[in-house]
């Protein structure tokens, strides 16, 4: 598949001096730091978040994964600073332009130890990572309270991380060569997957029922907190519901008496033409997309992607059918008509949100295939 005509491909070359990318990866180490205070905090304690612990635990993302800057694909960091030939557009003026460790970036810092046993899934990084250091009182070596200093990797290590390479100046920037040559099929997939859900228009008829087709006549829940209904309470709401869900990520959650009561069969196989833009779950699918593309998208992309996710989680959580008081969640009750309302009005607020969020991954996508 081709890119669409008129998305926006990179428009050449860009080198950013000494002074200019230190400074920019150590404000995103200093971003991503305060974004996963809260869950390093709580590893080190061995407690869990029922909203929040599902940024690491669904998706391979971590915080190590979130602090490592890369600048983006056509981007070149310069080892001294000589006046560039085209300088980079500041943030403000180009939807900052900081870059991520991507799922396999053996560049990203171990995150800090549990108390409790190993990593959750997402929250270990490849083999090669950097170790984030020892904990002590809640922090690493390398990991910043915000507004603090932090240290930036220099051009000798980025140099060795995966389809990285030196350039004539001295520089490093992303092989997108070698890049594509792993990870081609999947760019146009993800491509794909984003444009056509771009051009859909957005569905608010699922209410959020969801979660709740994942406690259906179950005793055993994934979250200790309890039901807000009970369970018998919780069953009959579900019964007289009308479930709608089109995520097959989400769907194959629901348990086994939950699932013919779906007025669709999601598949991994039909996730092309299933997606679409109202779906909360998504739009927390931004995330992933930025983690498969990794180092070709920018950092900033990726921050902005994980705070959406985890405000879309948090109306995910609301309309769920647990009782949250004590993560200070109030409810969305999407088992009246009030609260079906407020849960569409969030939803509509969220989904255009992550419209522009979309459009910048589909630049990143049509130019890494421009590139083919």
């Amino acid at each position: 598949m081709r890119p669409r005509p008129g998305a926006r491909a990179y428009a050449g070359p860009v080198h950013l001096t000494a002074t200019t990318w230190r400074a920019r990866a150590a404000d995103h180490a200093r971003r991503a730091d305060a974004f996963t205070a809260d869950r390093r905090e709580r590893r080190l304690a061995g407690r869990k978040h029922a909203v929040e612990d599902f940024l690491y635990e669904y998706y391979p993302f971590s915080p190590g994964k979130a602090r490592r800057w890369h600048p983006g694909a056509g981007v070149e960091l310069l080892p001294d600073d000589d006046a560039p030939d085209r300088v980079h557009p500041e943030p403000s003026d180009r939807a900052r332009d900081a870059g991520p460790a991507g799922p396999t970036d053996p560049s990203a810092p171990a995150d800090p130890p549990s108390s409790t046993g190993p990593a959750s899934p997402g929250g270990s990084t490849a083999s090669g990572s950097t170790a984030g250091g020892s904990a002590v009182g809640g922090t690493t070596a390398g990991w910043t309270a915000a507004g603090g200093t932090t240290d930036v990797a220099d051009l000798t290590e980025r140099a060795q991380w995966r389809w990285h390479r030196r350039t004539a100046r001295g520089g490093v920037e992303l092989d997108v060569d070698a890049f594509l040559a792993d990870r081609q099929q999947g760019v146009r997939w993800v491509h794909s997957l984003l444009d056509r859900t771009q051009s859909r228009p957005g569905r608010f008829d699922c209410f959020g029922w969801h979660e709740w087709a994942m406690v259906y006549r179950q005793e055993d829940h994934r979250h200790s907190h309890p039901l807000r209904l009970g369970q018998d309470g919780t069953d009959r709401a579900v019964e007289s519901a009308s479930i709608r869900c089109g995520h097959v990520d989400a769907f194959r959650f629901f348990t086994e008496p939950a699932r013919p009561l779906n007025d669709r069969l999601p598949t991994r196989a039909n996730q092309l033409e299933m997606d679409q833009p109202g779906c909360l779950h998504v739009s927390m699918d931004l995330l992933r997309w930025c983690l498969v593309l990794g180092p070709a998208v920018s950092g900033d992309l990726l921050l902005d992607c994980a705070e959406h996710a985890l405000a879309v989680r948090y109306l995910d959580m609301a309309a769920a059918p647990y009782d949250l008081a004590d993560l200070g969640v109030r409810p969305v009750p999407i088992e009246t008509p009030a609260g079906r309302a407020e849960y569409v009005r969030r939803q509509r607020e969220q989904t255009e949100r992550a419209a522009p969020l979309r459009g910048r991954l589909l630049e990143v996508t049509t130019a890494l295939l421009d590139a083919a």
